[in-house]
């Protein structure tokens, strides 16, 4: 008997293939779209099934990538998400201010709740470290803070850290894939000119999912933060353009005309219809499945992977035909990695993990550690903690949020800015910055880590950075205006050290996949960052006394101004935290200096395995990790993208990766409603292809999801799934360019009839922008005839 979802597909699509016949219409067409995307929580639907890219993690990384390479409809894509859909805490997740008001990254289901280990150096206490757990992963339930890092460090990726690298990692490429992401929502004039903000409409992107804006309403005392950054003679910019240096107001992944959070999962997935696109939410990938057969270079091939509920829950599997791509963020991608086997083997053996591939996954881990000091202000000024401790007001302005999307509740924080050394310790910056030994820091990281000697070479050189860095203005300490304070007119500083010299580790506590890793981000284990943030403090307290801000500022009262020297150090070190921005942990570095992926993101060691996270950034940025890692994942689906298409206009290349990711280009002329149209069938047609027949309005979810397993069934049974003991299957799809059908179209991501439910258009351009190839597999198809035809639109 069939299974009841196959049974339904097969039900719904017997009405719309008739009519098709009967007007003549190729029900076959690999291009024809199903009704939508499938989001579900039925993991025997999808267990068995085989799909052409696997994306592990449901977060920024995994969301942007996984929607992005099921443009090309002829492909079939699985994000695997242990986390919820958001749907039972729309609210907390929707209004900015619940952010931190009522936010669901602590103790609900929507975040991990880890802790890190012991901290020696800071406090010798045990520090929270929530991360997002649910679709949108983090940045569903952070801050909202938008920013670059500088056009410097960027380019440090490619000219210092990894100058051989194939791809160029650097400030063009990583600029252009963040605008790609992103459009931006001006403010209004007059919101402007009050709070001075300074806004660049050419550093940000014009047609991205994502939603970048201010808060609709804004606490009058922001009007002083601008003028008092001026006062201190230091530069006020727009800072994603390329030097983040001194003050600004940062827009927020807000959709400012709604008042409403914006994330990977609103602005990639709840409009995206591709329906060769599956995602499963409420489930945690275990293990990547490896064949126990290299391919002809000695690299592992990854075959499928494992995942599960929860611990002692039923564990099932899914073949990936092409790409296993890690995007668990900088906690678990290395957690997932060694639990397969990449790691480093002593540690994976000591927990009882087979070693695959020793690999320093986990090491490198580089975090901005935070620390806050609160201010009391003058009678009558309004600040954000009104809301936590004025019910009838909070209730008031939610009101007015349900009524038009307005008000209080749409404020979150966005003035902050960035200094320098010598912005914090004037005179003595030089000295502090040559008082650091780089080589006996090294040493003294290295015993309390056991750290690989790669990885050593490669902190020689970040170190080096670091140091030069100290020298300019480039953003050492990040400064926030936090307007919730413990009282109603109580108003925060807050300090984030921004380049910390200190390094931790990421590692499994065994081989139990639902066990909390062991997390050392080692906070001041480097006496250098505490050096550095103590000048910092003095930094805020001159700040808050430095007019105008000092006009409105009145005591300091945590931890109040007489804690000086050895006081403040204790204060900090005990009261400092995570401002929630861990990467470096698969490091993109040589791997003679630590690293873990290549600039292609490929694990090294592996045929087809990536990581597209934070986890992969190298070295820590000044800058809110949110916008850079929107980048990453732009730009490495690019790059996954032109490593598995051939080169359309050589016929004789394979499909190993001769398409370089280049500049954007758009053709603003197509309409991006509409699926192309193609003539014609394809033998070598793909899992995408066969799941593309039309399934009619009107079936419900399972019915949807059945059909879409059931054609992907039917292409594994007439050709065979690939065979975790067959040597040379991944070496045959390769050389046979089977992976890359010339039929394949890749068009433009939007939602039903190019608008979102907010009536805001999406995307205009395909995640092959930025390859020169937005429309190249439409441009010219290869015939039977073994000539290039024209495409039916036209478009060359």
């Amino acid at each position: 008997m069939l299974a009841l979802p196959t049974a339904l597909a097969i039900a719904a699509l017997a009405a719309p293939a008739a009519a098709d016949m009967a007007s003549g219409y190729n029900v076959h067409n690999p291009h024809r779209r199903l009704v939508q995307r499938a989001v579900t929580t039925d993991a025997a639907s999808v267990a068995k099934q085989t799909f052409d890219f696997v994306v592990i993690g449901g977060g920024i990384g995994g969301l942007v990538a996984g929607a992005r390479l099921a443009e090309w409809s002829n492909q079939t894509v699985l994000i695997l998400e242990a986390g919820g859909d958001g749907s039972d805490v729309v609210q907390a997740q929707t209004i900015p201010g619940y952010t931190y008001h009522h936010g669901v990254a602590f103790g609900s289901p929507y975040g991990w709740n880890y802790t890190t280990n012991v901290q020696a150096e800071a406090g010798n206490a045990v520090k929270a470290y929530p991360l997002g757990r649910g679709l949108g992963g983090s940045g569903a339930v952070n801050g909202m803070f938008w920013g670059k890092a500088s056009a410097v460090e960027y380019n440090s990726w490619s000219e210092t850290l990894f100058p051989d690298g194939k791809y160029k990692w650097n400030w063009d490429n990583m600029d252009a894939a963040i605008k790609k992401a992103t459009t931006l929502q001006q403010p209004a004039q007059e919101q402007k000119d009050q709070f001075q903000i300074p806004v660049d409409p050419s550093a940000h992107g014009s047609s991205g999912p994502l939603q970048i804006g201010w808060s609709k309403y804004m606490y009058p005392i922001l009007a002083n933060w601008i003028p008092t950054w001026r006062t201190l003679g230091l530069p006020i910019s727009d800072h994603s353009a390329g030097d983040p240096h001194g003050g600004t107001i940062v827009p927020s992944t807000m959709d400012a005309a709604q008042g409403a959070r914006s994330d990977s999962r609103t602005g990639y997935i709840d409009n995206n219809n591709s329906p060769n696109l599956v995602v499963l939410t409420g489930h945690q990938g275990t293990k990547i499945i490896f064949s126990d057969k290299k391919d002809k270079n000695g690299n592992l091939v990854a075959t499928g992977v494992q995942f599960a509920a929860a611990d002692g829950a039923t564990t099932y599997s899914v073949t990936a035909n092409k790409e296993v791509i890690v995007s668990g963020g900088t906690i678990h991608s290395p957690k997932l990695l060694q639990l397969s086997g990449i790691g480093p083997k002593a540690h994976l053996e000591s927990q009882g993990v087979t070693s695959l591939l020793d690999l320093p996954v986990g090491f490198n881990l580089q975090d901005h550690v935070s620390t806050s000091v609160v201010f009391n202000t003058v009678e009558g000024v309004e600040t954000w903690g009104e809301l936590s401790t004025n019910p009838e007001l909070a209730a008031a302005e939610l009101a007015k949020w349900n009524a038009d999307r307005s008000g209080k509740w749409t404020y979150v924080n966005e003035a902050t800015g960035y200094v320098s050394m010598a912005d914090i310790a004037g005179d003595a910056a030089n000295s502090i910055t040559d008082s650091i030994d780089e080589a006996s820091l090294i040493a003294q990281l290295s015993g309390r880590h056991n750290i690989p000697t790669s990885v050593q070479k490669g902190m020689a050189t970040q170190f080096a950075l670091q140091k030069k860095w100290m020298k300019t203005n480039i953003g050492q300490i990040e400064i926030i205006l936090h307007m919730w304070g413990p009282t109603p007119n109580s108003l925060v500083l807050q300090c984030a050290l921004q380049h910390p010299f200190s390094r931790g580790t990421v590692m499994i506590n065994g081989t139990n996949p639902f066990n909390m890793p062991v997390i050392n981000p080692d906070y001041f284990s480097a006496s250098a960052d505490a050096t550095m943030m103590e000048h910092a403090h003095g930094f805020l307290r001159t700040f808050a006394t430095t007019k105008p801000m000092g006009d409105v500022v009145t005591i300091e009262i945590s931890p109040g101004a007489n804690f000086t020297g050895a006081a403040l150090q204790e204060y900090f070190r005990t009261g400092s935290g995570t401002e929630y921005h861990p990467l470096g942990t698969c490091a993109m570095l040589p791997q003679a200096d630590g690293g873990v992926v290549d600039t292609n993101l490929k694990i090294y060691g592996t045929a087809n395995v990536r990581v597209v996270d934070s986890s992969v950034i190298p070295m820590h940025i000044s800058s809110h990790t949110m916008g850079t890692t929107y980048g990453v994942a732009e730009f490495g689906a690019d790059i996954i993208k032109a490593e598995n298409t051939k080169d359309f206009l050589n016929p004789s290349s394979s499909s190993s990766g001769t398409t370089k990711p280049t500049g954007a280009t758009t053709d603003s002329s197509k309409p991006t409603g509409a699926a192309p149209a193609s003539t014609g069938e394809s033998a070598g047609m793909s899992t995408g292809a066969k799941i593309g027949v039309g399934v009619g309005v009107g079936i419900g979810g399972a019915a949807l999801l059945g059909a879409i397993l059931f054609f992907m069934c039917h292409r594994k049974k007439d050709k065979g799934g690939p065979a975790a003991t067959d040597k040379t299957w991944y070496e045959n799809g390769q050389q046979n360019n089977q992976w890359s059908n010339d039929r394949g179209e890749a068009y433009p991501m939007h939602a039903a009839g190019g608008n979102s439910f907010h009536q805001r258009s999406l995307s205009h351009s395909g995640s092959v922008s930025t390859m020169a190839t937005a429309d190249l597999p439409a441009a010219r198809r290869y015939d039977e005839g073994g000539r290039y035809s024209n495409d039916s639109r036209g478009v060359l």
